[in-house]
């Protein structure tokens, strides 16, 4: 049985699959090339004297772009609040948005907020509250936009919500990965209430 595949040859299949072979290979593309350029890339196989048998032709994007979003409107639904957003991605596609939150125009953080769609539900958490969001693509291009509100809610006076009990001794906090938190009795929880550690 030769095993040199200097030679250019396969064992006889079989179910295993040992008569199966594979090339592969790394490309650069070139720095000039645009985003949106489709790049071919296609081989033919050739067993002892038959006829070339062709591979699909498969196709990568290049993807030089960051995405673009915005958020559209803050929305009060009882004690939570409606997030409305858009973004576009001309290639990849968005795969990620982060939720950057303002709190009484001092306090700067990031919201773990699960989004359905184009839209988040998120609660209530000071009187006056800046939203705005940075889309991520599926190729790693991050969004670069300025650190400033796109919508601005301001709690009506008099409105209580769970999370703004006086009574509680919540704190909110911007901890090390610039997130938001709530810390309580020593512990750690999200804005939606939920223990981290």
């Amino acid at each position: 049985e030769e095993e040199d595949p200097d030679l250019g040859v396969l064992p006889p299949n079989d179910e295993k699959g040992s008569g199966e072979g594979y090339v592969g290979y790394r490309i650069t593309q070139k720095p000039s090339l645009a985003s949106g350029t489709s790049i071919h890339s296609k081989a033919t196989i050739v067993f002892d004297t038959n006829d070339p048998i062709a591979t699909n032709d498969f196709v990568n994007r290049v993807d030089t772009v960051a995405p673009s979003s915005r958020v559209a409107e803050v929305e009060a639904v009882g004690d939570s609040l409606l997030l409305t957003f858009s973004g576009t991605d001309t290639e990849s596609g968005i795969a990620t948005y982060e939720v950057w939150a303002q709190l009484n125009d001092t306090l700067t953080g990031v919201l773990d907020a699960a989004y359905s769609g184009n839209t988040m539900k998120l609660p209530i958490i000071a009187d006056k509250m800046g939203f705005w969001i940075v889309a991520t693509d599926k190729v790693g291009w991050q969004e670069t936009k300025e650190r400033a509100p796109e919508v601005i809610y301001e709690k009506p006076t008099g409105l209580v919500t769970p999370m703004m009990d006086k009574n509680s001794k919540r704190v909110i906090k911007v901890l090390e990965d610039n997130r938001l938190y709530i810390l309580y009795d020593d512990k750690v929880y999200s804005v939606f209430g939920q223990e981290i550690k």
